[in-house]
């Protein structure tokens, strides 16, 4: 649901921030480089999450124990819930990104065949730019 979710939000957002920078003069390229960096930072939501847990834990020298995933209440919920916040608004913020840039893309070229093969560019981007996050998550968190 969460993908679908976000698809479905995230058209209707990218024309109304579309229709709201032209309206305030902001070009899309700042809009583009500042959902980068929100998407950046939410996909960082996971992991700060996990370490502000291990510090408590450390912190109040309580002993470490693996978190149960069917455990729905008290702070875990709560964080819990945060990181699923955050998961869903990082999707948004990237299926908006990939909206923008792919816009962007089809209203400066002229060309179709140029159209196209810039469209099938900035797929391939950021089929690689999630390739490499996926991949490099458990790299991190393994520390």
């Amino acid at each position: 649901m969460g993908g679908d979710l976000a698809v479905s939000v995230s058209f209707v957002i990218a024309n109304e921030l579309r229709e709201l920078a032209s309206q305030h003069q902001v070009s899309e390229s700042e809009i583009i480089s500042v959902l980068l960096l929100l998407s950046i930072l939410l996909g960082r939501v996971p992991s700060l999450v996990g370490v502000a847990i291990q510090e408590m834990r450390r912190a109040f020298s309580v002993p470490d124990k693996p978190i149960d995933e069917g455990h729905s209440h008290g702070t875990r919920g709560f964080l819990a819930f945060l990181v699923q916040v955050a998961q869903i608004a990082q999707r948004i913020t990237t299926n908006l990104l990939v909206q923008l840039v792919a816009s962007t893309v089809v209203l400066r070229e002229t060309n179709v065949v140029y159209k196209l093969l810039s469209l099938l560019t900035v797929a391939i981007f950021f089929i690689f730019v999630q390739n490499a996050a996926e991949t490099s998550a458990p790299l991190v968190e393994g520390r």
